[in-house]
C-alpha cells in the first residue's frame, strides 16, 4: 500500500494528495483538497492470472471559459499515464522492469525533452 498522502511537483508546486475511498480493493485512490489533481494506481491480474497490469494515472483538471458560450465556465482535464504490463509468474524481476521504465524516462528526458514534446505535439 502506497504512503498515505502522495505529493506530485508540477512546475515547481507541489501538492499533497490524501488518500480518498475507492470502489474498487486493488486500486488506490488520492485526490488534492480542492479536487483539481487526482492519482490513481491499479493493480490488475489479467489473462487468467497469467499477466498484472500495474498502472498508474495522474488526472489535472481546471476552470475554464466555455469557448462557445460569453461569460460560461466549464471544468475540464487532462490525464497522463503509465502502464507496465508484464508476466505474472515473475519471468521479469522488479529491477527489469525498473530499468525499462528508466530508459524510457532517460529518452523522454533527454535534449530537453524534445521527443516527449514530439510525443505530445502528435507525432508518432
Amino acid at each position: 500500500m502506497l504512503a498515505d498522502p502522495q505529493s506530485v511537483t508540477i512546475s515547481g508546486t507541489t501538492t499533497s494528495l490524501p488518500r480518498v475511498p475507492s470502489a474498487v480493493a486493488t486500486t488506490g485512490s488520492f485526490r488534492s483538497d480542492d479536487g483539481n489533481l487526482n492519482l490513481s494506481v491499479s493493480q490488475v491480474t489479467t489473462n487468467g492470472g497469467r499477466r498484472r497490469r500495474s498502472s498508474a494515472s495522474l488526472k489535472k483538471r481546471k476552470l475554464v471559459s466555455d469557448p462557445l458560450v460569453t461569460g460560461v465556465s466549464l471544468y475540464t482535464d487532462a490525464t497522463l499515464s503509465v502502464t507496465f504490463n508484464m508476466p505474472e509468474a515473475g519471468v521479469f524481476t522488479v529491477a527489469e522492469i525498473e530499468a525499462m521504465w528508466t530508459g524510457l524516462k532517460t529518452q523522454f528526458d533527454a535534449a530537453t525533452g524534445a521527443v516527449i514534446k514530439k510525443i505530445i505535439g502528435g507525432e508518432s
